[in-house]
């Protein structure tokens, strides 16, 4: 799950097909720029970032999830 708090900052839930919590997945903020900022979910699988400031006609935030030994996934968050 992926959302939006508020214009600053994006929160969710890393989750496996079962709906059960992961820990320690990296998440990632991909800028245009190509810097990037991010965190680590907690134990629950929460995270939250705060996002850089962006222009208002922006395609959206490139987010980045990856977990030990797993494939990364890659998602556009308007």
């Amino acid at each position: 799950m992926v959302g939006l708090a508020n214009a600053q900052t994006l929160s969710g839930q890393a989750t496996d097909l079962t709906g059960g919590p992961i820990a320690n997945v990296s998440v990632e903020i991909l800028s245009a720029e190509g810097a990037s900022l991010g965190e680590q979910t907690f134990a629950n699988g929460n995270y939250r970032v705060n996002l850089p400031a962006r222009p208002d006609d922006s395609q959206g935030v490139i987010v980045v999830f990856t977990a030990p030994g797993q494939q990364s996934v890659q998602v556009t968050v308007n």
